[in-house]
This record gives structure tokens, sequence and C-alpha cells, in this order.
């Protein structure tokens, strides 16, 4: 049974959960929630996930800069705990609501485009009724046909 709840903005989770998601001990977030004077709400214990979330990378950024030898810090070293924030601002950053996920954007683009394939081709069938140009309906669907295609060359399949 899941102990996270939503509260405006915050997500409200244990320890153990925030945990999970960030990649953490629950050791390691309890010292860091009480270095970091984050505290669990009263009526339920819950801690606000986007807080601890900025916190840990907060911590990491330090440890980026704070390390003994900070300036001889081997390249992978360096590298991982670069990785490391970018995860954690990536998952602040879905945390906080600020990210969409690349799947929910791949499908809205192609509900879209087939929005305008729709228009489009009714435009084209109105041209072909309204005249009896041949050279005019030509040119509406080799326009409606250029459009589909830079629409199709930028959202995935």
């Amino acid at each position: 049974m899941s102990h996270v709840t939503e509260q405006s903005d915050n997500r409200w989770t244990t320890l153990t959960e925030a945990a999970g998601i960030l990649n953490r001990s629950p050791n390691n977030l309890s010292q860091l929630c009480s270095k970091a004077r984050i505290r669990p709400r009263a009526k339920d214990g819950l801690y606000p996930l986007d807080k601890i979330a900025k916190a840990v990378q907060e911590s990491a950024e330090r440890d980026l800069r704070n390390a003994p030898g900070a300036g001889q810090l081997t390249h992978l070293k360096a590298d991982r705990l670069r990785e490391e924030i970018g995860i954690l601002k990536a998952k602040r950053a879905e945390l906080e609501g600020r990210s969409v996920l690349r799947e929910t954007v791949d499908a809205n683009a192609r509900e879209l485009v087939a929005m305008f394939r729709d228009v489009l081709s009714q435009w084209c069938a109105a041209v072909r009724v309204m005249t009896a140009d041949p050279a005019l309906v030509a040119e509406a669907e080799r326009l409606r046909d250029k459009a589909l295609g830079q629409m199709k060359e930028r959202v995935a399949p």
C-alpha cells in the first residue's frame, strides 16, 4: 500500500518510499532531512518529496564541489556525479510537474497531425468541388502533401 499522497503541488511520502524513488537509503535521507531541517507533517508523519529531492541534489552538487582534491577528481567520478545531478534534476522536475513524458508529447503530436490531415483533405475536396481547374486542384494537393510530409518528419512514428 502506497503512502504517497497529494496536497497542492507537493507529494508527501514516507522516507522509505522517497529512498526508493531517489535511489538512496532511508537512513541517508533521514540524516539529510535533519541537516536540511525538513520535517514531516504532524498529522501523518509524511515528508515533502520535492524538498527531499532538492536537498539530495544540493548535497550531490556540494560533493562535486567540495570533494577532497576536488581539482583532482577523476574524470569518471566527476562524470558520475554530474550524471547523478542531472537525474535528480529530472526527478525534481517530474515531481514538481514541470516535465511531461515523451510518450505523452508524441501521442499528442500524432493526434494533431491526424487532425491537420483531415482538415487539409477537406480543404482539397472543397477546392475540387469549387473549381474545375485541374492545375488549382493539383496545387492544393501538392501543398497538402508537403505540409503533411513536414509534420511527419518532426513527429516520432
